[in-house]
Formats: structure tokens, C-alpha cells, sequence
């Protein structure tokens, strides 16, 4: 998390590469790409769930992701309907959830940090639920 130009997608491509090769192989790599403006690894206007492809972790130097559910919203901006805009990261975050084993999540969030794309964030941060928040320059515990 963090505000627009800090590094945010630059960051979840260096988590993912950093964490392909400290994971077990068994571990399943996940990427959250919420940010509809400016996503990292699907179409503007789209928010997806993306799993990387296990064959990718010794054949190639960058990452295959696979779309596990891709959602288009109609709009770069979370702004024209927020409520459809955290449904739909709700449902991203189950399918998440549902999938058994070992697995990690990188979520890449737009860079919107005030007034409504604040409580945006803060709703997110309890939707996902995991204990460990982090963005550029920051590191907190929830």
C-alpha cells in the first residue's frame, strides 16, 4: 500500500521473484493486481486473482501467471462503484482462500490513499485478513 509513484508494483514484481526462490516448491504464488487504473499483470479496468504456473520457477527467469478469475469493472477507477469494486476483491479473496495447502499472497493496490480510497484500504486490509501489511517505505503489524 502506499500513494501513486512509491513503488508499489515495482515492489510485488521484486516480492514475487525474491519469493520464487525462497519458497518450497509445494508453496503456490499468488498475486492479488487490484489496482483497475494501472495494473501490473492483467488489462486496465480489470482486477484479478493470478496464481503463478509452477513450471515457471526453474524454466524461466520471469514468472508465468495464470488468471485464477479476472474481473472486468467497466472503469479504471474504483471510485465509480466501490461497493462492486470490494464484492468483487471479496470473491477474489474466497477463490484465494479455497485453494488448500501452503500458499502466499502479493496484493498490488492502486495508489489512491485518501478519503474514500483510504477506507477503501482499510476495508481491503480486513477482507484479506492477513497479518503482515507492508508497502514501500513502511512495515506494520496488524
Amino acid at each position: 500500500m502506499g500513494p501513486q509513484n512509491c513503488g508499489k508494483s515495482t515492489l510485488v514484481k521484486y516480492l514475487l521473484n525474491r519469493m520464487r526462490g525462497s519458497v518450497t516448491a509445494s508453496t503456490k504464488l499468488f498475486v492479488l493486481d487490484i489496482d483497475c487504473g494501472q495494473p501490473t499483470f492483467n488489462l486496465p479496468g480489470t482486477i484479478a486473482l493470478l496464481r503463478e504456473a509452477e513450471a515457471t520457477r526453474t524454466a524461466q527467469v520471469k514468472p508465468t501467471l495464470n488468471a485464477v478469475r479476472e474481473t472486468f469493472l467497466n472503469s479504471p477507477n474504483p471510485a465509480t462503484d466501490p461497493e462492486a469494486y470490494l464484492q468483487v476483491i471479496s470473491e477474489l479473496i474466497d477463490d484465494y482462500h479455497s485453494v488448500t495447502g501452503p500458499k502466499k499472497l502479493l496484493v498490488n493496490t492502486c495508489g489512491w490513499v485518501e478519503g474514500l480510497g483510504a477506507e477503501i484500504l482499510m476495508r481491503l486490509i480486513y477482507t484479506i485478513q492477513e497479518t503482515l501489511c507492508e508497502g514501500p517505505g513502511t512495515k506494520a503489524k496488524l
